[in-house]
C-alpha cells in the first residue's frame, strides 16, 4: 500500500506541474489533487523535495529497467544518461560554430550526412582521431 500511495502522490505532483510552476505548488495542493491527508503525505515524505527526489529515482529505475549494464547501479545508469544528454547539447552548440557537419541533427555519430561532410570538408578540431580514421 505504501508504494501505491507514493505513486499517487508522485502522479498528483506531475499533474500539478502541468498546471503551474513548481515553486507555486504546496503540499496541500498535492494532497488535495491526490485525495489524501497532509498526514499521509508526511508519513511518506518529509517535504516536496523529498517527493521529487523519490520520483527522480523511480523514473530512473523505470528508464533503466531491463538495461543489463545499468542494472547494478541506478547512479551509474543515471550518470550515463546525463553524460549523453550533455554531449548532445554540446553538439548542438558545436553545430552553431561548425554547421557543415550537421552536429545538431547527428550529434556527432557516424550518420551518412556526417561521413559525407568529413570526406568533403575534412575533420574539424573537435573530431576524435579514433573516429575519423575510418572515414578520411
Amino acid at each position: 500500500m505504501s508504494s501505491i500511495t507514493k505513486q499517487a502522490l508522485e502522479h498528483a505532483l506531475k499533474n500539478l506541474l502541468l498546471k503551474k510552476p513548481f515553486h507555486k505548488i504546496t503540499i496541500n495542493d498535492i494532497t488535495e489533487e491526490c485525495g489524501v491527508s497532509r498526514m499521509t503525505f508526511y508519513y511518506h515524505f518529509k517535504d516536496i523535495y523529498d517527493l521529487v527526489e523519490w520520483s527522480c529515482i523511480e523514473d530512473a529505475a523505470r528508464a533503466l529497467e531491463g538495461k543489463k549494464s545499468y542494472a547494478k547501479s541506478i547512479s551509474i545508469g543515471a550518470a550515463s544518461i546525463v553524460a549523453k544528454v550533455t554531449r548532445d547539447r554540446l553538439m548542438v552548440e558545436y553545430d552553431k560554430i561548425l554547421p557543415q557537419y550537421g552536429f545538431a541533427s547527428n550529434k556527432g555519430y557516424g550518420s551518412a550526412e556526417h561521413i559525407k561532410a568529413l570526406q568533403e570538408v575534412g575533420p574539424s578540431p573537435i573530431h576524435r582521431a579514433s573516429f575519423i580514421k575510418n572515414f578520411v
